[in-house]
């Protein structure tokens, strides 16, 4: 699967907000196309297990909520 490396020159998500961010871009519209096909909404992006572990986060699958921490020391 072809994939591109970009940084962004600001991320936010939520208030977490990252500066010079480098992400890779993967084109996921296989995954979208059979999502739709089974009635499901599309994919918007995948956030990695590097910004999970060093946010802290915590997901909350019952209350349909990720919390990350917004520690400046973390960043």
């Amino acid at each position: 699967m072809p994939t591109q490396g970009v940084v962004l020159g600001n991320f936010r998500l939520g208030k977490l907000s990252i500066d010079q961010f480098e992400v890779v871009l993967l084109d996921l519209q296989h995954v979208n196309d059979s999502y739709s096909a089974m009635g499901m909404r599309p994919i918007d992006g995948v956030l990695g297990n590097d910004i999970l572990v060093r946010h802290r986060a915590v997901i909350d699958l019952v209350k349909n909520q990720l919390t990350l921490k917004l520690d400046s020391h973390l960043l």
